[in-house]
């Protein structure tokens, strides 16, 4: 179809790790959240806490665009750092959860970065493909302008720029795709 984007190799791990991020984020206010109905006081008090610093940044965070989740996910793990938590965070055993959290973040975030850099690399290849064939049809163009200047004019400086040409492109093409060039002496 119109407009199809090849998907990248990338885009299944890509997925995959979304997912694991977003398998995360939910453990974790889960977690938060089943500590809230806890009958010791220093948990319920803590997980309270926790809940109010999760829910401040929204639900739903795992249904947003990729950048703006991770834009959430790093503003909440930036909250959750905050020295002000610690003590919270010690009581609920809420460490692991951020931890895995952080990591599952990290690593979205460089597959996104290796996906990025494939796709402006690949942009630049079809864009030179396609500066490269307009160049081949000029430079075709001038060639034969070149050739029926040298048979229709008696002034040797056609005869010898053609000559000139056909020198460099001998040379030029005795450098270029040796393999490709056995291939069609076959």
């Amino acid at each position: 179809g119109f407009n199809k984007v090849r998907a990248s190799q990338h885009t299944g791990r890509l997925c995959a790790a979304d997912e694991t991020r977003d398998n995360r984020l939910i453990g974790l206010r889960t977690f938060a959240l089943a500590q809230t109905y806890s009958w010791i006081p220093e948990i319920k008090t803590a997980a309270d806490q926790m809940m109010a610093v999760i829910d401040a940044h929204g639900t739903g965070i795992e249904s947003l665009s990729n950048s703006e989740e991770s834009g959430k996910i790093h503003k909440l793990l930036d909250d959750l750092s905050k020295p002000i938590y610690s003590e919270s965070i010690e009581i609920m055993g809420l460490k692991p959860w951020i931890a895995a959290l952080a990591a599952a973040q990290t690593e979205f975030e460089s597959i996104d970065a290796e996906r990025t850099t494939e796709r402006a690399s690949t942009k630049d290849i079809a864009s030179a493909t396609k500066q490269r064939k307009e160049l081949q049809v000029a430079f075709k163009n001038f060639i034969m302008y070149v050739e029926v200047m040298a048979k229709i004019n008696t002034d040797l400086v056609w005869s010898n720029l053609l000559a000139q040409i056909g020198q460099r492109v001998a040379i030029a093409e005795a450098s270029y795709r040796p393999a490709h060039r056995e291939k069609k002496e076959k």
